[in-house]
C-alpha cells in the first residue's frame, strides 16, 4: 500500500487569504533545497518530482521564517520525520537546527502516521510538533 504526504493547498490558500508571504521549498541544482516566494496570483511550475514551485527569485533564510510546515509521510516518538528518502528538507534546514532562534517547524500528516519505532537518524531533522486530524503531538 502506497501513503501520500497530507496537501497542504488549504494552509496556503488560508495563508494567502490573512495576506501572509509565504515561501515554497524549491529544488535547486545539485539537489539543493531553499525557499522562495509564491507570488500571488502567479503560476506554479512542477520540477523534476512533480512537486509544485514557484518561479519568483525572492529567496529566504529559512533562520528568518516564522514556522516551517512539512508534509510528512510517517514521524516517529523523537520527532524525526519520513519524507521520500531524498533528504531535501534535511540539508535544506540543517543550518537551523542547532539555531537557539530557530522556526517552529511543523510536521503535518494523519494520525496513523505516527509511529513509536525510532528511525530518525543523525543527519535527520526533527519537527517540534505534529498536527494530524486527531493529535497534536508535541517532541
Amino acid at each position: 500500500m502506497k501513503y501520500n504526504e497530507v496537501s497542504l493547498d488549504k494552509v496556503e490558500s488560508y495563508l494567502i487569504d490573512l495576506k501572509e508571504n509565504i515561501f515554497l521549498p524549491k529544488v535547486m541544482p545539485g539537489n539543493n533545497l531553499v525557499f522562495n516566494k509564491l507570488d500571488n496570483g502567479a503560476a506554479l511550475i512542477s520540477n523534476k518530482y512533480n512537486i509544485l514551485e514557484s518561479t519568483s527569485e525572492e529567496l529566504i533564510n529559512p533562520l528568518d521564517l516564522n514556522f516551517i510546515i512539512l508534509p510528512v509521510l510517517g514521524i516517529d516518538h523523537k520527532g524525526f520525520r519520513l519524507g521520500h528518502g531524498g533528504g531535501y528538507y534535511d540539508r535544506g534546514l540543517q543550518t537551523i537546527s542547532k539555531n537557539i532562534k530557530k522556526p517552529l517547524i511543523i510536521g503535518l500528516g494523519y494520525d496513523f502516521q505516527y509511529v513509536e519505532k525510532s528511525f530518525g537518524e543523525s543527519h535527520d531533522i526533527r519537527v517540534d510538533l505534529m498536527i494530524t486530524e486527531k493529535n497534536i503531538i508535541n517532541f
